[in-house]
Parts: structure tokens; sequence; C-alpha cells
């Protein structure tokens, strides 16, 4: 697997590690040894590895040091779990997918930052947001309200703020915990001049979203 330049990780899983070619062909170091991965490592996109087992995942960084403080538990019951596969989310994370007899088909999703949330059940696949979305307000230009719809992909903590166009803070719509779903909120520019505003969407597992407000008084 790339290591996110030009060089590749080779992973043995007979002696539970992995050793680190560079673009040359040359085998440079070797990392991890010891780790027990159980077969399962993913690149992490930022020269480093994600490492699954059947029911644990972890995070390494290029030298083979832990990031993640403790492992991450797949949550699910060993003797009424079945087919566990896992996969790269493509960002520094896993996707752990099992079947159990009682309860159907689950899925756990672990990000950059260890475990980020878990789909409940198989219906919960369906229209699922790929990411967190922050949409053009509607109407835009608009005088004075207009509507914000903001797209949460697994339960997080949302900060949305709006900015002057001197990057002033001049109002906090919402600072909370929301499950994951669609919402939708109102901003009020009544009080506030014509002119360009930007609102800010921030959460604890993605980059910060912004869009462009246009207010006409």
């Amino acid at each position: 697997m790339g290591d996110g330049t030009t060089g590749a990780y080779f992973p043995s899983t007979c002696e539970d590690t992995i050793i680190h070619f560079n673009g040359n062909g040359g085998a440079t170091r070797e990392l991890f040894a010891g780790i027990q991965f159980g077969g399962n490592a993913f690149s992490d996109g930022n020269h480093g590895m994600v490492v699954a087992s059947s029911t644990t995942a972890k995070r390494f960084d290029q030298y083979g040091n832990m990031i993640w403080s403790s492992p991450v538990i797949f949550l699910q019951n060993p003797g009424d779990a079945y087919s566990r596969l896992s996969a790269p989310d493509n960002n520094g994370g896993v996707i752990m997918v099992f079947w159990t007899t009682s309860g159907g088909v689950f899925a756990q999703h672990t990000g950059r930052v260890g475990k980020v949330g878990i789909i409940t059940a198989v219906g919960d696949f369906e229209n699922l947001a790929e990411g967190y979305e922050l949409s053009q307000n509607f109407p835009n230009p608009f005088n004075a309200v207009t509507k914000i719809k903001f797209t949460v992909p697994v339960s997080s903590r949302v900060l949305i703020e709006i900015y002057d166009i001197l990057g002033r803070i001049i109002t906090t719509l919402v600072d909370q915990q929301f499950s994951r779903g669609v919402y939708m909120l109102e901003f009020d520019g009544s009080n506030y001049s014509t002119g360009i505003y930007f609102v800010i969407l921030q959460t604890d597992h993605s980059p910060p979203l912004t869009s462009k407000l246009l207010l006409i008084r």
C-alpha cells in the first residue's frame, strides 16, 4: 500500500511486521514490529497507518508510534457477530461492517481521531450522508431573514457562527450536540447593515465549512 508519497508499505502478517520501501524500491526501515494487526492495514493518507483486527482498530504514525490514546473497540457482541469486514474510509479511518443473528447488518465508523459513530441498523444505510455539509443559504441575496441547511453524518458537536467581512464574529447560531441528520436554521439580519457575511460550520471531526451570505437592506 502507498505511504502517501512515492513509497509503499509491505505488511508481513506472519511476523506482524510492516516494512517500508522508498520510491526506488529500497527497504528504508522496518516498522510496527509485533503489533499483531490481524491482516488488515490501511494507509492513513498522512504517511502513517490504520491497523484493524476483527475487534479493534489502532492508528500509527510513520515511525510506528500509536496516535490514538488507546485502541478503538468495535461495538459488537462477539458471540452473535459474523462476517466482520473492514475497509479504509480514505480519510485516515476505518469502517467495520458486521452481521448479527439478532439485529441484522451494522457498521461502525472509526475516523481519523478515533471512534466517530455507529450505524445502528441496516436501514440507516439509506440516504446516509458522506460527510458534513453546509448548503448555500436560501434566499441569497436576502432581506432580513434567510435559511441555512446543514448535514451531520454522525453524532457530534456543531458550532455555527456568522462573521462579517472583516472577520469579526457577529453572532453564534448554534453550539450544541447534534444527532446524525439534516437540519435547518434561520439567520435574522434585521439588526445588521447591507453587506457580505460568512457562515462557518465547525465540528470536532472535519475542517471548517464556509458559505457566503449577501444581506441587502
